[in-house]
Protein backbone atom coordinates (compact mmCIF):
# COMPACT_ATOMS: atom_id res chain seq x y z
CA UNK A 1 0.00 0.00 0.00
CA UNK A 2 3.11 2.52 0.32
CA UNK A 3 4.28 2.01 -3.26
CA UNK A 4 2.86 3.97 -6.29
CA UNK A 5 4.26 1.72 -8.61
CA UNK A 6 6.03 -1.22 -8.86
CA UNK A 7 7.38 -4.09 -11.21
CA UNK A 8 10.43 -5.90 -12.40
CA UNK A 9 11.15 -9.19 -13.31
CA UNK A 10 12.93 -12.24 -11.48
CA UNK A 11 16.57 -10.87 -11.82
CA UNK A 12 15.59 -7.06 -11.17
CA UNK A 13 13.13 -5.10 -9.60
CA UNK A 14 11.80 -1.17 -9.57
CA UNK A 15 9.60 0.58 -7.29
CA UNK A 16 8.13 4.29 -7.02
CA UNK A 17 7.20 5.97 -3.64
CA UNK A 18 6.03 9.18 -2.44
CA UNK A 19 8.77 10.69 0.32
CA UNK A 20 6.43 10.89 2.67
CA UNK A 21 6.51 7.15 2.99
CA UNK A 22 10.21 6.35 2.98
CA UNK A 23 10.41 5.95 6.63
CA UNK A 24 7.18 3.55 6.73
CA UNK A 25 8.12 1.39 3.98
CA UNK A 26 12.09 1.32 4.98
CA UNK A 27 11.17 -0.50 8.11
CA UNK A 28 8.70 -2.73 6.55
CA UNK A 29 11.18 -4.14 4.13
CA UNK A 30 13.78 -4.37 6.54
CA UNK A 31 11.09 -6.73 8.66
CA UNK A 32 10.56 -8.35 5.94
CA UNK A 33 13.59 -9.21 4.98
CA UNK A 34 15.00 -10.26 8.53
CA UNK A 35 11.78 -12.78 8.82
CA UNK A 36 12.61 -14.24 5.19
CA UNK A 37 16.61 -14.43 5.65
CA UNK A 38 16.33 -17.77 7.86
CA UNK A 39 16.20 -19.93 4.75
CA UNK A 40 18.71 -18.33 3.21
CA UNK A 41 22.02 -20.07 3.05
CA UNK A 42 25.29 -17.38 3.21
CA UNK A 43 26.83 -16.91 -0.20
CA UNK A 44 30.17 -18.96 0.07
CA UNK A 45 28.27 -22.44 1.26
CA UNK A 46 27.59 -22.96 -1.85
CA UNK A 47 30.00 -24.84 -3.92
CA UNK A 48 32.42 -23.43 -6.03
CA UNK A 49 31.40 -23.72 -9.82
CA UNK A 50 34.54 -23.69 -12.19
CA UNK A 51 34.00 -23.05 -15.82
CA UNK A 52 37.56 -24.52 -17.10
CA UNK A 53 41.05 -24.99 -15.78
CA UNK A 54 43.90 -23.74 -18.14
CA UNK A 55 47.56 -24.20 -18.07
CA UNK A 56 49.15 -20.88 -16.41
CA UNK A 57 50.72 -20.23 -19.90
CA UNK A 58 47.37 -19.93 -21.56
CA UNK A 59 46.29 -16.84 -18.45
CA UNK A 60 47.47 -13.75 -20.90
CA UNK A 61 45.75 -10.63 -21.74
CA UNK A 62 44.62 -11.91 -25.08
CA UNK A 63 42.86 -14.59 -23.33
CA UNK A 64 40.97 -12.07 -21.14
CA UNK A 65 40.04 -10.58 -24.00
CA UNK A 66 38.58 -13.50 -25.51
CA UNK A 67 36.63 -14.50 -22.32
CA UNK A 68 35.55 -11.14 -22.34
CA UNK A 69 33.74 -11.25 -25.62
CA UNK A 70 30.89 -13.02 -24.02
CA UNK A 71 30.08 -10.32 -22.01
CA UNK A 72 27.91 -9.27 -21.04
CA UNK A 73 27.72 -10.99 -17.79
CA UNK A 74 24.63 -10.76 -15.97
CA UNK A 75 21.48 -13.06 -14.88
CA UNK A 76 21.17 -15.37 -17.75
CA UNK A 77 24.53 -15.62 -18.54
CA UNK A 78 26.63 -15.53 -15.12
CA UNK A 79 30.70 -14.57 -15.32
CA UNK A 80 33.01 -17.78 -15.86
CA UNK A 81 35.55 -18.84 -12.98
CA UNK A 82 38.46 -20.26 -14.67
CA UNK A 83 41.11 -21.88 -12.22
CA UNK A 84 44.79 -22.09 -12.80
CA UNK A 85 47.55 -24.22 -10.62
CA UNK A 86 50.63 -22.82 -9.83
CA UNK A 87 50.63 -19.76 -9.68
CA UNK A 88 52.59 -17.33 -7.45
CA UNK A 89 50.53 -14.17 -5.04
CA UNK A 90 51.83 -11.08 -4.24
CA UNK A 91 52.20 -7.94 -2.33
CA UNK A 92 48.55 -8.25 -0.89
CA UNK A 93 47.21 -4.97 0.26
CA UNK A 94 44.19 -4.42 2.21
CA UNK A 95 41.84 -1.61 1.37
CA UNK A 96 38.62 -0.72 2.54
CA UNK A 97 39.49 -3.03 5.62
CA UNK A 98 38.31 -5.37 4.38
CA UNK A 99 39.06 -6.46 0.20
CA UNK A 100 42.69 -7.57 -0.90
CA UNK A 101 44.75 -6.26 -3.45
CA UNK A 102 47.51 -8.15 -5.39
CA UNK A 103 49.35 -9.96 -7.68
CA UNK A 104 48.84 -12.75 -9.67
CA UNK A 105 52.53 -14.20 -11.56
CA UNK A 106 52.36 -17.09 -13.58
CA UNK A 107 55.36 -18.93 -14.32
CA UNK A 108 56.06 -17.99 -17.69
CA UNK A 109 56.34 -14.17 -15.76
CA UNK A 110 52.85 -13.05 -16.91
CA UNK A 111 51.76 -10.98 -14.43
CA UNK A 112 47.91 -9.65 -13.38
CA UNK A 113 46.24 -7.25 -10.90
CA UNK A 114 44.15 -9.24 -8.55
CA UNK A 115 41.37 -8.62 -6.23
CA UNK A 116 39.61 -10.24 -3.69
CA UNK A 117 36.25 -9.09 -2.05
CA UNK A 118 35.82 -9.74 1.51
CA UNK A 119 39.00 -11.72 2.02
CA UNK A 120 41.41 -9.10 3.92
CA UNK A 121 42.10 -12.04 5.91
CA UNK A 122 44.01 -14.40 3.53
CA UNK A 123 48.20 -13.86 3.76
CA UNK A 124 50.59 -15.09 0.85
CA UNK A 125 53.96 -16.69 0.61
CA UNK A 126 55.86 -15.13 -1.98
CA UNK A 127 57.98 -18.75 -2.85
CA UNK A 128 54.41 -20.60 -2.66
CA UNK A 129 52.53 -21.36 -5.60
CA UNK A 130 48.87 -21.59 -5.39
CA UNK A 131 45.93 -22.94 -7.21
CA UNK A 132 43.46 -20.02 -8.04
CA UNK A 133 40.06 -19.74 -9.22
CA UNK A 134 39.42 -15.96 -10.49
CA UNK A 135 37.10 -14.12 -13.15
CA UNK A 136 39.12 -12.59 -15.96
CA UNK A 137 38.49 -9.25 -16.45
CA UNK A 138 38.91 -6.16 -18.66
CA UNK A 139 39.82 -2.51 -17.25
CA UNK A 140 40.16 0.92 -18.41
CA UNK A 141 38.85 3.33 -21.14
CA UNK A 142 41.20 3.30 -24.27
CA UNK A 143 44.12 0.94 -23.57
CA UNK A 144 42.51 -2.17 -21.41
CA UNK A 145 44.52 -3.40 -18.91
CA UNK A 146 43.62 -7.09 -17.81
CA UNK A 147 42.94 -8.22 -13.78
CA UNK A 148 41.20 -10.85 -11.93
CA UNK A 149 38.78 -11.05 -9.41
CA UNK A 150 39.83 -14.24 -7.64
CA UNK A 151 37.55 -16.14 -5.35
CA UNK A 152 39.33 -18.57 -4.00
CA UNK A 153 42.98 -19.40 -3.83
CA UNK A 154 44.66 -22.78 -1.97
CA UNK A 155 48.02 -23.60 -1.14
CA UNK A 156 49.21 -26.16 -4.22
CA UNK A 157 50.20 -29.45 -3.13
Amino acid sequence: PLLARFGGHPGAAGLALDPANLNAFTERFLAAAEENQAGLQPPNSQPLSIEAWIDPDTLTHAFVEEISRLSPFGYCNPEPVIAVRGVILGNPTVFNERHLRFNLVCPNGEQFDAFAWDHSAWSFRGSERYDVAFMPQLYGNGPTRAQVKVVDAKTRE
